[in-house]
């Protein structure tokens, strides 16, 4: 029998006491045809920042204002998409620029992307972050289960949310 052995890794894990688990908001996409945002600190190494933009995150999760929120780590901000979409079986329109650009794979700490209530909510979301963090238009949720990489300079990439599934489970196939 071959045995399996994982290194030792270091696991945080926080516990909280949650008044009405009906309103916890989770990762997966809600809505078709939903506008998506997403929030990079300006400084990530300004701890105090960073503490005021998780701060505003959680008052407009708190608000109602999102729909869905997943922080960007690990791929960056078009592999916290991609999870987003596998999470909910609903596809996902990202902007021209982005796909092209290094920071869409960034993971760097302060990162967030939300599915907003509605598009004016980025301008309130904006205007409570001031110079903590940036709004950027990401994308626009999708009635087809893909996921739709509009690249600037050249023709439109689609994954379909199965090939989505199968290489991310791939990766936990040993």
């Amino acid at each position: 029998k071959e045995v399996l052995r994982i290194p030792r890794t270091l696991l945080i894990s926080a516990i909280g006491v949650i008044d009405d688990a009906r309103k916890c908001v989770t990762m997966d996409f809600k809505q078709r045809g939903t506008r998506v945002a997403w929030v990079r600190a300006k400084n990530p190494r300004d701890l105090p920042a960073l503490a005021a933009l998780h701060r505003t995150i959680h008052a407009t999760l708190a608000a109602g204002r999102a729909l869905a929120c997943h922080d960007v780590s690990d791929g960056g901000a078009l592999v916290a998409a991609a999870e987003m979409a596998i999470a909910s079986g609903i596809g996902l329109i990202v902007n021209d620029a982005l796909p092209e650009s290094e920071s869409a794979w960034d993971e760097q700490p302060g990162q967030y992307l939300l599915e907003l209530a509605g598009w004016n909510h980025a301008g309130d979301l904006q205007s409570n972050l001031g110079d903590v963090a940036d709004v950027i238009e990401f994308g626009l949720t999708q009635h087809l289960p893909k996921l739709t990489l509009a690249a600037a300079s050249s023709q439109m990439t689609d994954i379909s949310i199965d090939d989505l599934t199968k290489a991310w489970r791939g990766t936990l196939d040993w």
